[in-house]
């Protein structure tokens, strides 16, 4: 197995993880939202206009808060991983040209 080969078989177990790891990004801060629009609807009581958005636990709908704050935290770590496990072959071309100042001393 050549150099090529082996790179472009890295790039493709990364991309396995990535690819799922992006759609969940995506998917769990749709979801995020979608669940902060519903508090909204469900408990018109809460201002957004001048309340927090953790006051909504003081009424009916706690669980849909908890469920709200769990997805935004799932959507964000999943965007985190497939940010980090991207590596600098996927940032772009422009990004590997930067000497890294670090590595001169």
């Amino acid at each position: 197995m050549n150099m090529t080969t082996q790179q472009n078989s890295s790039i493709d177990d990364i991309s396995r993880i990535v690819e799922p790891a992006a759609w969940m990004a995506i998917l769990a801060t749709s979801a995020a939202i979608v669940f902060l629009a519903a508090l909204r609807v469900l408990s018109p009581e809460f201002s957004p206009s001048w309340r927090m958005i953790s006051e909504y636990a003081f009424g009916h709908y706690a669980w849909l808060l908890s469920l709200m704050f769990l997805s935004w935290g799932l959507g964000t770590w999943a965007l985190v991983n497939c940010h980090l496990l991207s590596g600098p072959h996927q940032r772009g071309k422009g990004r590997n040209d930067v000497p890294d100042r670090r590595r001169s001393w």
